[in-house]
């Protein structure tokens, strides 16, 4: 086997669905990479309070120097 970064027991834990006759497998244009994302705890940037106040503060900032500047 090539060595690509893995050791015998990650390479048997990823190659173990391919046994697995019970895993059904969805093409790439069927996926949702937001959802599979969300399901390992990922919270998209629009969607997070701490962003929001922070570009919140930015377009306030911004609009405080477009007055000073007129």
């Amino acid at each position: 086997m090539a060595n690509i970064g893995l050791d015998i027991h990650t390479w048997e834990l990823k190659m173990r669905k391919l046994d697995n006759i019970d895993w059904h497998y969805t093409p790439a244009a069927k996926t949702n990479i937001l959802e599979t994302f969300r399901k390992v705890g990922f919270e998209p940037p629009s969607e997070s309070k701490w962003f929001q106040e922070k570009w919140a503060r930015y377009r306030n900032a911004m609009a405080i120097n477009e007055q000073k500047s007129n």
